[in-house]
């Protein structure tokens, strides 16, 4: 055999050793549900002053493995017989859950059984369940609509993500939500007007008022656009106070970005009829609050003499 032959069969039988590795390393991965990757947790969120709103909890979960088709002739140990209703019914080979929420303390004593297997999980926990339109839902670890889904990349490496949300304004906006739901929906909104930060934010969690398509021209607001959202409203109103274009955001900045001039502002507050439903404005202490107030139930000659009552300012105004 040639030179030229021999360095061939040694490439070609690198090459396949090379290949066969990974397959086995695949094989491995997928039976034991091991992966080659450091496991990381997803990151945490915090309100603006580091309160915990979403955490991630590990979870386990334990398997028993029967090989032997002849089962009953080998010793199940105690430890797993906890965890079976019965040993009447096993089937012959196969694998059995035995939980699935383990304590730490259950996964040591388990882990010791050669025939125990042990998944490990993260699951996600929202502590402030009200604002779950607002965070979102993950699936298998990755973050599927709300914040999870927008900063899904960053919070996957474990990084913390700090919101503009201020816990106690948004306790104070939900409860006055729970107390006018049963014949209003509602949507509220402070914005912080030196920098763009949503402090407090609460709404509907299937069809969210503030991301509605409304009139631009109720508003006053005339160009190609012929439609805006309460976001866009706040944006308007954030551009005409600081002389440019600020976003409304929900992430916790560290400096100013505006220096409102409110002094040269006509109005403290504001109020405009929409078809079934009233949006409300007010300005204070360098904060607006964008309210939106849609009635359940009345005819809309009702809707219009309740919506426009003076005591919804007084319960509004307040709240700034």
């Amino acid at each position: 055999m040639s030179k030229k032959q021999h360095y061939s069969l040694w490439c070609f039988l690198g090459i396949f050793l090379f290949f066969l590795v990974l397959v086995l390393n695949f094989s491995v991965e997928k039976v034991t549900g091991k992966s080659s990757l450091p496991e990381v947790k997803r990151g945490y969120i915090f309100d603006r002053n580091y309160e915990p709103l979403v955490i991630t909890l590990e979870n386990y979960k334990a398997y028993y493995v029967i090989k032997n088709n002849n089962w009953m002739a080998e010793s199940i140990p105690e430890v797993v017989k906890a965890y079976l209703p019965s040993t009447l019914n096993l089937p012959k080979k196969g694998i059995i859950l035995l939980s699935e929420d383990l304590t730490l303390d259950e996964v040591e004593r388990l882990s010791k059984e050669s025939r125990v297997l042990i998944e490990k999980s993260f699951r996600r926990k929202i502590l402030v369940p009200e604002i779950d339109f607002l965070i979102g839902e993950t699936f298998n670890g990755y973050g599927v609509s709300g914040l999870e889904k927008r900063f899904d990349a960053y919070l996957q490496k474990g990084e913390p993500l700090v919101l503009s949300l201020d816990l106690k304004k948004e306790k104070k906006f939900l409860n006055l939500k729970k107390q006018l739901e049963k014949n209003y929906k509602l949507g509220l909104a402070e914005i912080d007007l030196f920098t763009g930060e949503v402090l407090a934010y609460v709404d509907e969690k299937e069809t969210p008022l503030f991301e509605e398509a409304y009139p631009s021209s109720v508003f006053g607001i005339f160009h190609k656009n012929q439609k805006t959202t309460l976001w866009g409203l706040g944006e308007y109103f954030l551009a005409s106070l600081c002389g440019q274009n600020i976003s409304i955001d929900f992430v916790k900045k560290n400096e100013k970005v505006c220096n409102p001039e409110l002094e040269n502002f006509s109005k403290d507050k504001m109020m405009f009829l929409l078809d079934k439903s009233v949006v409300r404005v007010y300005f204070k202490d360098n904060k607006m609050l964008i309210v939106v107030l849609k009635e359940k139930n009345n005819s809309s000659e009702d809707i219009k003499i309740s919506l426009c009552s003076e005591r919804f300012d007084d319960l509004f105004a307040g709240l700034l």
